[in-house]
């Protein structure tokens, strides 16, 4: 998976462009389609603004907010799953993980990213 740097206020730019986020902050939690408003980076976990395309990834390095695109490789190997959540069933996420291969050649899951959300309408 490639992985290329930005500055925070280029990943929060770009990803508000992207349809779906996961947002975490000190005060709140949302996941779904991309909201209009955006709390304040002093409050901020985690971000991730994502599409089938790639993902913009806001993340606490161990000292400060850090932030990533990511994308895969030409010829990358990778699984898809989808999950539900899990305090609302009727909401599942989409993850896609690349696959690499240890030094016996057996294959192992690397990193990951966001790629879609979707909430599934109430047939009842």
């Amino acid at each position: 998976m490639k992985a290329e740097q930005m500055t925070i206020h280029d990943a929060i730019e770009r990803g508000r462009t992207q349809p779906y986020a996961l947002i975490r902050s000190i005060s709140s939690f949302s996941i779904g389609p991309t909201p209009t408003t955006f709390p304040p980076t002093e409050e901020l976990l985690e971000a991730h603004f994502f599409s089938e395309q790639g993902e913009y990834r806001i993340f606490h390095n161990g000292t400060e907010l850090a932030a990533v695109y990511l994308t895969e490789e030409p010829d990358e190997e990778y699984i898809e799953s989808d999950y539900a959540l899990e305090n609302d069933k009727s909401q599942r996420i989409y993850v896609r993980q690349t696959i690499g291969y240890d030094e016996d050649g057996q294959a192992v899951l690397h990193s990951g990213r966001l790629t879609g959300w979707k909430e599934e309408k109430d047939h009842g």
